[in-house]
């Protein structure tokens, strides 16, 4: 069986996180003007990316129930490992949002949080596209 099929299930789940996204950061309803949702907005970032991860490696047989064994695969393959310290400084963002309460403001969003993100998307992007295109050869 092809792992194909379980990555477009992490598509899926990558597509819902971004539409919560888009609520967060449409204009709130009047009795949330004043409501700061940076925190999750850094939080679901850090999880589209760890899903990101989750579907690569899923591609490559490899099923990750933690944090811990989805570090550890990213350092011990070459294709993902250069972009273990920014998805790790994303993994950190979040956590500060999550356990400490950490708000962000729009300008480190976009010009600190989404370059780390990006950088951890193309890297996957990159690597299920070799793996499709090495599927499609056969």
């Amino acid at each position: 069986m092809t792992a194909i099929p379980e990555v477009n299930k992490y598509f899926e789940m990558i597509k819902h996180d971004f539409d919560t996204l888009d609520f967060l950061t449409a204009a709130p309803p009047k009795n949330l003007e004043k409501s700061d949702f940076s925190d999750w907005q850094v939080t679901l970032l850090f999880y589209i990316a760890c899903v990101y991860v989750k579907s690569v490696l899923c591609s490559l047989g490899i099923d990750i129930e933690n944090h811990y064994s989805l570090r550890r695969e990213i350092t011990a393959n070459p294709e993902l490992k250069p972009f273990y310290r920014k998805y790790r400084q994303l993994e950190e963002a979040s956590r500060d949002a999550r356990y400490e309460g950490r708000k962000f403001d729009r300008g480190h969003i976009i010009q600190v949080i989404l370059p780390k993100y990006f950088t951890v998307r193309d890297c996957i992007a990159e690597v299920l596209k070799k793996k499709v295109f090495q599927m499609c050869r056969y």
